[in-house]
């Protein structure tokens, strides 16, 4: 039996197993060592499999060295929980709350996904021991690093939600000399629209789009229009969504300044001095709260773009394709969106911004495998398998609209069979560029939309400022009544469009106020 300290602690840490534990069966706990670990700068380690505790014992100094590292341990043997429990080391692991024990019943896909979300570091890993069983273990790897990338992008997005406020309030500048991008649904009904990734595929595509400027609606974003540009083809339609600032290097690249360029408000506001425009607000809802409610301030209220497509939709090729399915075209073409690594390669020629990671190597990075339109095993990343999965996510939500992938060196898309990119050639001749600039030229938004702007920015920076107050009172940092100030407090426009989590943001702070204070300031 184990010792009632170590039963108590493990009780008290895991209360979930408490009604558990007696109908788990006796086991054996046998002692194996990882057979390699290479951890780097990996913030949390998850292990597929308890083996008597060996792996804590191989990991105990890597723990030490960083008191934010984690060690998550999966276990389906249940028996081998119990008989652990009865060792020595159970209570030193216990003791330790670096390390987390995960009894894995049928329901794994719930509990890695609460794990991930427990634990969203951006840099982890997933190793197992020789004995447990391959094709779990492949399986429960893949679903953590794309749920600890959501997980972990939400966080960073938190973390840096004054930048991208501050980015979308110099961008709200640009709303009264834009045109409405809702305005233009269904204008392309019917034609055929190649949607542009990035890849190195896209070079064998050249000399087709190179030709099909009255032939298809051609969509880019990113790094394909510095690709595309820089062979001298102009995209009718560029779409730009980053806030970060390599998304003004990629532009740097693009010889398509008068480009109409579909924008978020959350964008790196520098890419508007690559660009001559004309420019296109997407009302898509990336930009959260804050971009809603100016969006009603302006009578805005047709659906967001994009509304369809699955969580796992983080680039902007996903939204390209939404935008074409919106436009009305049919089909839908993919070129040079390979999602794979083609001959080690990343990017097609024309690009030459290709940032490099600090050494860490993220979830979202991590290189699997997988067959390639020929059949070949190609190496893919986790961002791209999640790519592959919502556009076919959104293929598959949309089956009136027919969708094909034009590369068969790339990993294979579901829903998007291939067919070559030369078919598009044979299609009807219509004046893309013509049309769409007349309905750019019919879809302005309203005259008001620069008093409107100005107004609703100054009410929401007094907001702030009495936010500000507030929070001096409640941080102690003023006199003031503090029952009050917290009332008023959750009142604030500011509080409801940018702090609505504050809560829960500032949950495990020990100088609560103090902190959401500091918080606030950054947005001023």
């Amino acid at each position: 039996m184990p010792s009632l300290k170590t039963l108590d602690l493990f009780f008290e840490r895991f209360p979930k197993y408490c009604l558990e534990y007696s109908n788990w069966p006796e086991g054996q706990a046998v002692a194996e060592h990882l057979v390699n670990s290479n951890l780097g700068t990996i913030e949390a380690l998850y292990v597929y499999g308890l083996g008597a505790g060996a792996p804590y014992a191989q990991l105990t100094s890597w723990l030490e060295e960083n008191e934010a590292r984690r060690l998550i341990i999966l276990e389906d043997d249940l028996g081998a929980i119990k008989a652990w429990l009865k060792l020595p080391i159970a209570l030193e692991m216990l003791e330790r709350n670096q390390v987390c024990i995960e009894a894995m019943t049928k329901d794994w896909q719930t509990a890695l996904t609460r794990l991930a979300e427990t634990h969203p570091c951006p840099a982890i890993d997933v190793v197992m021991l020789p004995s447990k069983k391959k094709e779990v273990y492949r399986r429960w790897k893949l679903h953590l690093m794309r749920r600890t990338t959501l997980a972990s992008s939400l966080v960073f997005d938190r973390s840096q939600s004054h930048i991208l406020y501050q980015n979308a309030v110099c961008n709200a500048e640009h709303l009264p000399h834009s045109f409405y991008a809702a305005r233009l649904e269904g204008m392309c009904r019917g034609k055929p629209a190649i949607v542009c990734g990035a890849g190195p595929s896209l070079n064998d595509a050249i000399e087709t789009l190179s030709q099909c400027d009255d032939k298809a609606l051609l969509i880019a974003g990113g790094s394909a229009v510095a690709a595309l540009s820089s062979r001298g083809i102009m995209p009718h339609f560029g779409i730009a969504v980053d806030p970060n600032v390599e998304e003004y290097h990629r532009f740097c690249d693009s010889k398509a300044s008068g480009m109409p360029l579909l924008y978020s408000l959350r964008l790196h506001p520098d890419v508007f001095s690559m660009c001559s425009g004309p420019f296109g607000y997407m009302r898509s809802g990336i930009g959260g709260a804050f971009e809603l409610w100016l969006d009603e301030a302006l009578g805005l209220t047709e659906p967001l773009l994009g509304s369809t497509l699955s969580e796992e939709a983080i680039s902007v090729t996903a939204m390209s394709v939404a935008w074409a399915h919106f436009l009305g075209c049919d089909p839908i073409y993919l070129a040079g969106v390979d999602l794979a690594y083609v001959g080690g390669r990343r990017y097609a020629s024309g690009i030459t911004h290709d940032p490099t990671s600090d050494g860490a190597v993220l979830a979202l990075d991590r290189r699997v495998r997988r067959k390639n339109g020929e059949g070949k095993w190609v190496e893919t990343a986790i961002r791209w398998v999640m790519e592959a999965a919502s556009l076919a996510h959104f293929a598959g939500h949309h089956p009136n609209v027919r969708y094909y992938n034009t590369g068969l060196k790339g990993a294979v898309i579901e829903n998007f069979p291939h067919r070559p990119l030369t078919e598009c050639l044979t299609y009807p001749s219509w004046p893309f560029q013509a049309n769409i600039a007349s309905m750019i030229e019919q879809a302005k938004l309203p005259a008001t939309a620069g008093a409107i702007v100005q107004e609703k920015l100054a009410e929401l920076k007094a907001s702030l400022e009495k936010t500000v107050s507030y929070l001096e009172v409640l941080a102690g940092q003023k006199s003031g009544n503090r029952i009050l100030a917290e009332f008023d407090l959750e009142e604030e426009l500011a509080v409801q469009l940018l702090f609505h989590d504050a809560a829960k943001t500032f949950s495990s702070s020990k100088q609560f106020w103090t902190d959401y204070l500091q918080m606030v300031l950054k947005f001023l």
